[in-house]
């Protein structure tokens, strides 16, 4: 095919890609074409490290986006097509941490929320996973006063998350009063019910209505647990969860230090969390940082199945780093964009070399 065409092709695939991520973007300026020479210098490095040829329109936008370009900028098409299942084959992630109803029985529950009772498969069950009746499970709701959380334990992005209340006469949900039945009936067959964190006051500050979490990812590579970029998440709206599309997201140099700037889903910049008025730089150092990074790789070393996770963890008003999920097919392009770096930095040529050596092996 003459260079003339295959030059022709190669520009409308770029415009094509560029056109699909404008949902993404308020502001259009980040979705322009680098110089030719970067974008082929993108391809070389992607076909030379990984076998796969990639568009690099995704590397315009973090060069745009971040004023860097890096050829190492993980792009959605390598991470979904080739990379992220030689990490973590769905025969093992699906099952592992697709229902939050697994994970008090792979980790230590003092890291975990404290259940108040779980439905699992339309039975109820206590938080030693031992069988009670429906009345029994009911019952919690109102053996004290305190702030519960119930949620689908087989869903993702904030779907049916509701804080529930008790008066000691009735239980309440987002205003409505509701009974325990009413509750069930709302999330189905497969829920769980957790007492709700009391998150750590400088977190609070910033937003105090939503768990505030630190989206922590981890990578086994070669035999190692490694760190990898990180970001925070705050709700908004008065929502009790951090992951919807009203939330605001900032991220962290490698000292745990908030950037100066946060982000909404449609990366529209913002230094100060909008309902409330505070900076989100203002807390200095995410609480407990050193020690959410020490568990998450503690335990991302105990699922020897799954090389990647993204852990969501907040930080208690004493100051203790709970685990609220165990993520593992996340998309990592806006954490590149708010950390300003590739998702596995340094680590980039190591990791192309293993799944490329990987997705070779099953060829032959």
């Amino acid at each position: 095919m003459p260079r003339s065409i295959q030059n022709t092709i190669r520009n409308a695939q770029i415009n094509r890609l560029l056109k699909e991520a404008e949902s993404k973007f308020q502001d259009k300026v980040y979705l322009k074409k680098r110089s030719d020479k970067f974008g082929r210098e993108v391809e070389s490095y992607w076909l030379k490290h990984l076998g796969v040829k990639i568009n690099p329109a995704w590397h315009y936008i973090f060069a745009n986006f971040t004023g860097i370009e890096d050829v190492r900028f993980v792009s959605i098409e390598p991470w979904f097509d080739a990379i992220h299942d030689e990490l973590n084959q769905p025969i093992f992630y699906y099952p592992t941490f697709g229902d939050k109803n697994f994970t008090d029985l792979i980790f230590d529950r003092s890291y975990l929320p404290k259940t108040v009772f779980k439905r699992i498969r339309g039975s109820y069950y206590d938080e030693e996973n031992r069988p009670i009746s429906e009345k029994e499970a009911f019952s919690r709701y109102s053996a004290d006063d305190e702030d519960k959380v119930a949620k689908p334990s087989m869903s993702s992005q904030g779907d049916r998350v509701f804080l529930v209340k008790n008066n000691g006469k009735e239980l309440n949900v987002k205003g409505e009063r509701k009974t325990a039945l009413q509750i069930s009936e709302l999330l189905g067959d497969n829920y769980i019910v957790q007492y709700r964190v009391k998150q750590h006051r400088d977190l609070d500050t910033i937003y105090p209505h939503s768990l505030n979490t630190l989206r922590v990812n981890t990578l086994r590579l070669n035999g190692r647990i490694l760190d990898l970029i990180s970001v925070m998440k705050f709700g908004a709206g008065g929502k009790i969860n951090d992951n919807h599309s009203g939330a605001f997201y900032c991220g962290l140099n490698e000292k745990g230090e908030l950037n100066r700037t946060a982000f909404t889903r449609m990366n529209e910049p913002v230094s100060v969390h909008p309902e409330t008025g505070v900076s989100f730089q203002s807390i200095g150092k995410i609480p407990a940082y050193e020690s959410i990074r020490k568990l998450c790789n503690t335990l991302h070393g105990k699922v020897p199945h799954l090389d990647y996770a993204s852990w969501d963890v907040a930080v208690n008003d004493e100051e203790k780093p709970i685990v609220i999920e165990v993520n593992t097919k996340t998309n990592i392009t806006v954490t590149q964009l708010l950390c300003k770096k590739p998702f596995f930095e340094e680590y980039t040529e190591e990791l192309l070399a293993f799944v490329k050596e990987r997705r070779e092996r099953e060829i032959r």
